[in-house]
């Protein structure tokens, strides 16, 4: 029976310190194209590269499984160029829009008190003329913390980035194209801390007194002790008797 006992203790004691080492805080950051570029209004087209934007841009995942005060952190960037022609004459009706559609995935986890993870994300779509002068833009930009054994997600974000050539053909610098760039840049960053050992204290006292006045005798108190020593003399004259 005493054998059964110890076994189930030491089976007990081998599952939590599993549970504590697999413990750590996690941040899981993606974002992925999709399809192509699109455009609306004119009659415009893209040059040989194409306008795919498909696959994954970023991918970052920082998984914090040492206990201690440094997080573990993962960055990435990445972005793409892109060349759209056309016929702009000046007129409203020649005015092309182009969307960008992107999705955010995000999961960021905690076990413990003290853990942390997040994440900073932004995707920028720009439009310049030739000569490299912006002529407009679009961003998104997130950035989430979770603490102290909280969650967040899985979430997934759509995200549609618009930019949309000039009315006035000058803008344009003169030609018949204009140049479009697409950048994710991201960080995750989690961070698994030690937990406190320190016991407080169990019993405090609410009202601690510094500097404790010295307690006086009551005039009673004196009186009965006067009393009191005055019959031990007069029980000892009467052995001596």
């Amino acid at each position: 029976m005493i054998r059964t006992v110890k076994l189930c203790l030491l089976s007990l004691l081998a599952v939590a310190l599993c549970a504590s080492v697999g413990q750590a805080a996690v941040s899981d950051v993606s974002v992925l194209g999709n399809g192509n570029l699109t455009t609306a209004g004119g009659d415009p087209y893209w040059d040989a590269a194409g306008n795919s934007i498909s696959g994954t841009w970023i991918d970052l995942m920082a998984d914090d499984t040492v206990i201690d005060s440094d997080p573990t952190t993962d960055s990435g960037s990445m972005s793409k160029d892109f060349v759209l022609k056309g016929l702009w004459t000046g007129s409203e009706s020649f005015v092309t829009t182009v969307t960008a559609s992107l999705t955010l995935e995000e999961l960021l986890s905690t076990d413990n008190l003290n853990d942390s993870a997040s994440d900073d994300v932004l995707i920028t779509l720009e439009m310049f003329n030739k000569n490299g002068v912006l002529l407009d833009s679009d961003s998104f930009a997130v950035a989430n913390l979770v603490e102290d054994g909280t969650d967040l997600g899985p979430v997934t974000t759509d995200v549609l980035l618009n930019v949309t050539t000039p009315v006035a053909y000058s803008d344009l610098g003169g030609s018949n194209y204009v140049k479009l760039k697409l950048t994710v840049t991201g960080t995750a960053s989690a961070l698994t801390a030690p937990q406190s050992t320190q016991d407080p204290d169990p019993d405090p006292d609410p009202d601690p007194d510094p500097d404790p006045t010295p307690a006086v005798p009551a005039p009673g108190a004196i009186a009965l002790a006067s009393l009191g020593m005055g019959l031990v003399n007069w029980l000892r004259t009467r052995r001596t008797l």
